[in-house]
């Protein structure tokens, strides 16, 4: 439902969260996504979370540059995700590019 992923966001204090099914990765949600299905149906809490997602976040291996990276983080495109090995992931954000700089 879509407000255990809201109660995740807020619990880990993210912004975009990707979403997996048995078969991977199936699609992402973050801010925008919510804020317009609430704008559509203020009861979104109760709804699928299929039904307000928005498509998988795009995944780089380990040895990505920050360049590669930042190339697919895009407006549509909030995160990239890396994967580590041994069905491990880390979420790679515009606020992580940007810690990187200094």
């Amino acid at each position: 439902l879509v407000s255990h992923a809201i109660d995740r966001m807020k619990n880990f204090k993210i912004s975009q969260i990707p979403v997996q099914d048995i078969n991977g990765f199936v699609g992402s949600i973050d801010e925008a996504d919510l804020f317009k299905a609430f704008i559509d149906d203020k009861d979104i809490a109760d709804k699928l979370i299929k039904d307000i997602m928005g498509e998988p976040f795009p995944i780089v291996q380990k040895n990505a540059s920050v360049e590669e990276v930042s190339k697919l983080i895009t407006k549509e495109n909030q995160a990239v995700l890396v994967d580590l090995g041994n069905k491990e992931y880390h979420i790679i954000t515009k606020h992580d590019i940007i810690n990187s700089i200094s």
